[in-house]
């Protein structure tokens, strides 16, 4: 709540608020002469979850998951890039998510990480939707793999990871050749845990993949100021660097709006999570 006007705050400034206060700590260890205390607990904490989760890392079902975990949260690296980007989309994720997403996101800043609480809300909307009849259910935020992973175990239902399907294709496409891979994404905190997840993936089957990523700045808060062609043309112009590969990916929901175009660019196949996934879903709702 506002003090000054009694409002509710909003998720962009909530999530603002908790990253500029994750920032002053990080700047209070340097001036306290703790950072090189701190960089060493990390660096326990990493070898710690390495060897507790030594057989998950290993794991062809787990592995991206486990990575993502390592990387993404306990990992000893410093992580005031990704919160930058985190602060700078805020408001997208705000318009364009809805507001238990967007509530979500908000205590994800708060916390880091991925907490049983938050595992739970994604247990309990998944048990909601069995409920109302649903036969399968699609997530929409590949923050959440782990939390997704959990939700689909407990309600028996076809689960999708947003991007898992579209992964799944783009590896049957590249079957017989090369392996070349693109990535494109609009969010650059998403490259790593979806480049692991793929990886993983492919390792599963036995495959090797060569991944080209890609991100394009600024394109996601184009789209959240009404900004469509803007954010259209970006990503177009930035698939470009892409060319030479066999077959070019999307990596966020929002961004399927663009495929079109992109795909106008392209010689290649350019594949978007939300239809991959709902073909998916489709198929296994009735064992095609």
């Amino acid at each position: 709540m506002n003090a000054l006007t009694n409002a509710p705050i909003s998720a962009t400034d909530r999530i603002r608020q908790q990253l500029e206060r994750v920032s002053h700590l990080r700047t209070q260890a340097l001036q306290d002469g703790l950072s090189t205390a701190v960089h060493q607990v990390k660096q326990l904490q990493a070898r710690r979850f390495r060897a507790t989760y030594a057989d998950f890392l290993t794991d062809p079902r787990h592995a991206a998951a486990t990575a993502f975990f390592l990387d993404e949260l306990y990992g000893e690296h410093d992580f005031a890039q990704r919160d930058a980007q985190f602060a700078r989309i805020a408001g997208a994720i705000e318009r364009l998510f809805p507001e238990a997403v967007a509530d979500l996101s908000v205590d994800l800043a708060e916390v880091g990480r991925l907490t049983p609480d938050m595992v739970q809300r994604f247990i309990d909307l998944a048990a909601y939707a069995k409920r109302t009849g649903c036969s399968a259910i699609l997530f929409t935020c590949s923050a959440f793999g782990p939390a997704i992973e959990a939700a689909g175990a407990a309600v028996g239902l076809p689960t999708l990871k947003p991007n898992e399907a579209m992964f799944e294709d783009a590896l049957a496409l590249t079957a017989t050749g090369a392996g070349r891979l693109g990535l494109i994404a609009t969010f650059a905190a998403s490259i790593p845990s979806m480049s692991a997840e793929l990886q993983a993936m492919a390792e599963a089957r036995g495959r090797r993949i060569a991944l080209h990523t890609v991100f394009v700045p600024e394109a996601m808060q184009d789209l959240a100021q009404g900004r469509t062609q803007d954010h259209h043309r970006k990503i177009t112009e930035a698939a470009c660097a892409l060319a030479g590969c066999e077959v070019v990916m999307l990596a966020q929901f929002s961004m399927a709006a663009a495929q079109r175009a992109v795909q106008a660019a392209l010689p290649c196949p350019v594949l978007s999570s939300p239809e991959c996934a709902v073909l998916a879903l489709q198929k296994r709702m009735h064992h095609v």
